[in-house]
Formats: structure tokens, C-alpha cells, sequence
């Protein structure tokens, strides 16, 4: 307790989120320490299913804490009593969120008039909320709310079905300062007939209180194109001629990412068109199912945004490795989604990520290749090589039957993972995570993976390494010489898969009294008691999915 502020904040920052509540138990501080402002940006309360009453628990708690809550989210929400709760706590909020909640105008004016601090604003289907056409219809309250929202930096109304041109414009108008828009799943139109509806006179200065248009939006954009940073259009029916449009407003318009996901009228002759005009800023892009994406739009990609960082591309149909390779011109890439790219292969993959005359990539972050049909244990073990910095990858429903020596590679190479996605990979078993037998598919005298040996029978197993005296092998349970089996089939495999347990078992008992030492010697240990590598290995490993391995024990 007697350390200063400064050096308990940095030991903090080593603990997750449940670790420091209970750390702040111990004095008042360490309560000081826990709640200081660099955890309380990332502290979320959030309500789900319950009534926001503050005469009623849980609000009448709340209301009574000492706690300030930075970041607040409420998800089916019925707003009966907001009371006092954002009068007392509204200048700490940073960032609120509705998400397909009871809320009428007058309440949302009522919490928001108290959001003096507020930077990020998120509505999501709240349908009777948009269904109102009098939401900040008054002009008094309006520039209440503009002096108030005057730092409101991002603006998402996602899949709100009843969402207007005039209601949108009053958002904008209220929030001056606007980086951020996000409008995915909500119901654009982006046909010209049905803007000359809805606008029969040709200046169409009053936004219409019964369609949202792209038109009218791109005016808005248009207005705030120097300031806008981020747009959102996914889930929706955006098309080539409305991304035109907005290339014409270069050089003004200067993004720093572009989510365009699931929208199918997207073709690559608009992607192009808007892309060459945003080659200097644009660092993050999404294209989640953009099936009409094409090997030669992602090179144009890979030519033009040599700032890139982010790149999704999931389910995109079209690609294969002939514009995956094309990936090696992004040097700054850090996050990179190709699942479900049926067309993709390892060779592919490594032709695009790795150069070996320029030594490994140490920039990626994050790689997510789940689903891909044709990638091979070898290409694993070389992506593990070549990107030691991973600290994300996505490997689920591989299938391919050798995906053992894989798991060992990623163990030894990968050490600093912190999330590990092996959902639905059938062939994941205990060998593969303990290391268990695994020593002669991982030595080697300069690092390199020999050749991966399936389990076969003792004898032949000696022949194979008599040429090979230095790789270690592992012991072998013979059976009594000259001995006939009667056993059936069955009777065998459940005999096998008990002397399986048994010896897992054996060597999770011999490692926990020797925890200790374990921390201290990690290869040594690994080497020495399970001729192998297990996933001890991966100490800062947070999250580990294995949904359906279902050969696990």
C-alpha cells in the first residue's frame, strides 16, 4: 500500500478486469489504484432484460454508488423512471448504447440534455424510438442539445427500419462535431425514382420524414466530409453508382476506414473508383462477403492503401491465391481475414505473408484462416515460423488428419498468443495439446519439423529411426511377447483408449508437484517430461476455443 500511485497502476495493468475488482478489496489504496482513469475507459455497465426504474433495484443501487460508470450499455431496456441517475452521473459518461430498447423521445431528450461529456452515441433497432416523427422536432431543444453533444465525435444508428432523412439530419445538426457514422442495416434507398418521389421539387432542401435516402445522406456527408473519418454503409444496398458518388468528393473526404460488409450490389468497379481516392489515409477496410470482389480488385488494393492495417475479406468467394499473393505489398498489415475463402490455399497464404529474404513478418497481429478447404499441416507449421508476433489466430474446422504437429508448432513458435481458435478441428487431441509421444515430429538438428510419422506399430517405428540415432523416441507400451489376442475390435479400442488416459494421467501427475520449477525451465521441462510441447507454453493465453474436439478428454 505504501507504493506509489503510479508503479500499482502499472502492476494493475497485468490483472484482467475480475482480478483487479477483487485486488481493490484489499485497502482503500488499492480501491484508488483500481479505479483510476486509465481502467475506468474500459469498464462497461451493462444492463440486459431489466427495468430502468430508480426506485427499484437494480437503478435504486446504482443511483446510491460512489462508482461513476464511464461507459454505459443497455440492451432491452424498458425506460419507466430515468429520475436523477443521469442528472448526478451524466457529465462522466463518455459513451452510451441503446440496443433494442423501450424508449420514447422525450426520455432519450431527457438523458441526452445531461450527456455533457458524452463522445460516442449508439442506437440499435429501437424501433418505436424512430417511429416518432416529433424526435427533436422543437428548435430550442435542438441547440440545447448542440451546446451539450458539441464533442459527440460518433454517431451509429444501426438497423433502425424507421429511421427518416429529416431525423438523421436532426442528429447531425444536434452533434457538430461528428468523425464517426454508422448506419449499417438500416433501410437506404439508393434509387434516384424514389429520391424524385419523395423530393418532387429539384432544390430538396427539406429532408423527407418518410425515406432515408442516399442522396440526402451524401449530402450530409459532403458537409462534413472534413471531419468524417469512418463510414459505415454495411448490410446495406449500396452500389456502385453511390460510392462514385462520394469519390467525387475528393480531396476533402479523408477516410481512415470503410466497412462495407454484406453488401451484395457492391461490384469492384465502384470499390475501385472510390479506393484510388483515399490511397493516402484509408488504414482499415472491411469487406465481409463482398462476393463480387475479385483477385484483381484486391491487388489494386494491395497497390493502391499501402497504409493498410486491417484487411477483412471473410466469405468473399471470389478470391484465390492469385490475389492473396498480392498481400505482400501490404507491409503494415496487421489484421488479416480470409475464413471461409474457399479458393485459398496455404501456398497462397505464405506467398502473400511471408518473404524470406526479408525474414519473418513481425507485423501481424491477427490471423484468422478458419474454413479454409485447402490448407495443409505444412502450411501451419511455416505460417507459425514466419509470424512469431501472432497474437490472434483462427484455425477452426481444419480437418485434416496429421493436425498434431501443427498444434506443437504453434506451441514452440508461437508463445506470445493470447487468443487460440481451434473450434470444430477434429482431429485435436491430447497428444497434440500435452505433447505427449510428440518429441520425434518436432526435433530436429537446425529447428526444422521432419517429416510427420503416423502412429504405426513399434517395430516398424525402430526400423524407421535406426538411421536417425539423435531424435528421440518415445517409450513404447509393448505388449507380452508371443501373446495372442482374442479381444474383439471393440474390446481393443476401449483396452487402448484406457492405457491413453492412463498415461495422460501419469504425466499430469508428475507435473503438479513440480509446478514451480516448471515456470522456471518451460523447454526443459517440456523436452524432458513429455518429449514434446504443450500449451503451458502459451502463458499469455487469454481466451482458447475448442467448441466440438470432441476427441478431447
Amino acid at each position: 500500500a505504501d507504493l506509489p500511485m503510479e508503479i500499482l497502476v502499472k502492476i494493475f495493468t497485468y490483472l484482467n478486469a475480475a482480478d483487479r475488482c477483487v485486488a481493490g478489496q484489499t485497502c482503500q489504496r488499492w480501491l484508488e489504484a483500481t479505479q483510476h482513469n486509465h481502467f475506468r475507459e474500459r469498464l462497461w455497465l451493462v444492463l440486459h432484460r431489466t427495468t430502468f426504474d430508480t426506485n427499484v433495484a437494480p437503478m435504486a443501487d446504482l443511483l446510491a454508488s460512489s462508482r461513476t460508470f464511464p461507459n454505459l450499455s443497455f440492451s432491452e431496456v424498458d425506460f419507466e423512471r430515468v429520475g436523477s441517475f443521469f442528472e448526478r452521473f451524466g457529465a462522466t459518461i463518455r459513451r452510451i448504447e441503446f440496443r433494442t430498447c423501450e424508449i420514447q423521445e422525450r426520455t432519450l431528450y431527457n438523458i441526452l440534455r445531461h450527456l455533457s461529456g458524452l463522445r460516442s452515441l449508439t442506437i440499435h433497432s429501437c424501433r418505436d424510438l424512430f417511429m416518432c416523427i416529433r424526435l427533436f422536432e422543437d428548435p430550442t431543444e435542438r441547440a440545447e442539445l448542440k451546446r451539450t453533444l458539441a464533442n459527440v465525435s460518433e454517431l451509429r444508428l444501426t438497423h433502425n427500419q424507421y429511421l427518416s432523412d429529416a431525423t438523421l439530419h436532426r442528429f447531425c445538426e444536434v452533434m457538430p462535431s461528428l468523425a464517426v457514422l454508422d448506419l449499417s442495416g438500416c433501410h437506404i434507398s439508393f434509387h434516384k425514382g424514389l429520391y424524385r418521389k419523395f423530393y418532387p421539387a429539384s432544390d430538396g432542401q427539406q429532408p423527407s420524414e418518410s425515406v432515408l435516402t442516399f442522396h440526402y445522406i451524401s449530402r450530409l456527408i459532403e458537409e462534413r466530409k472534413q471531419m468524417l473519418r469512418v463510414l459505415n454503409f454495411s448490410e446495406t444496398l449500396i452500389d456502385d453508382s453511390a460510392l462514385e458518388l462520394l469519390t467525387g468528393l475528393q480531396p476533402d473526404l479523408r477516410l481512415e476506414r470503410l466497412e462495407l460488409s454484406q453488401c451484395e450490389q457492391l461490384s469492384p468497379r465502384g470499390l475501385e473508383a472510390l479506393l484510388h481516392t483515399q490511397t493516402d489515409t484509408l488504414t482499415q477496410l472491411h469487406l465481409i462477403r463482398a462476393y463480387r470482389l475479385t483477385d484483381t480488385c484486391l491487388r489494386q488494393i494491395c497497390h493502391e492503401l499501402p497504409a493498410l492495417r486491417v484487411l477483412r475479406m471473410r466469405e468473399c468467394r471470389a478470391l484465390s491465391d492469385q490475389g492473396v499473393r498480392e498481400l505482400v505489398n501490404l507491409r503494415e498489415l496487421e489484421v488479416l481475414d480470409v475464413s471461409y475463402c474457399r479458393d485459398v490455399t496455404g501456398e497462397g497464404l505464405l506467398a502473400g505473408l511471408v518473404a524470406p529474404s526479408q525474414g519473418p513478418n513481425c507485423c501481424l497481429r491477427e490471423l484468422h484462416i478458419r474454413a479454409l478447404n485447402h490448407l495443409s499441416v505444412h502450411a501451419i507449421v511455416e505460417l507459425t515460423k514466419w509470424l512469431p508476433e501472432l497474437r490472434l489466430f483462427d484455425l477452426g474446422f481444419h480437418h485434416q488428419s496429421m493436425f498434431e504437429i501443427a498444434m506443437q508448432h504453434i506451441f514452440r513458435n508461437l508463445a506470445r498468443l493470447t487468443h487460440l481458435d481451434l473450434e470444430h478441428c477434429d482431429y485435436v487431441s491430447d497428444n497434440g495439446m500435452t505433447g505427449i509421444g510428440m518429441g520425434p515430429l518436432v526435433a530436429g538438428d537446425d529447428g526444422k519439423t521432419a517429416a510427420y510419422v503416423p502412429r504405426v506399430d513399434a517395430d516398424v517405428r525402430q526400423e524407421e529411426t535406426q538411421n536417425t540415432p539423435n531424435v528421440p523416441v518415445a517409450d513404447q507400451i509393448q505388449p507380452p511377447p508371443m501373446r495372442i489376442s482374442i479381444r474383439s475390435r471393440a474390446e481393443q479400442q476401449i483396452v487402448e483408449e484406457a492405457e491413453r488416459k492412463q498415461r495422460l494421467m501419469e504425466f499430469i501427475n508428475t507435473r503438479r508437484p513440480n509446478a514451480a520449477a516448471a515456470a522456471k525451465a518451460t523447454a526443459e521441462t517440456d523436452d524432458q517430461t513429455t518429449n514434446g510441447y504443450s500449451i503451458s507454453r502459451l502463458r499469455q493465453l487469454r481466451i482458447l476455443n475448442l467448441t466440438r474436439c470432441n476427441q478431447l478428454t
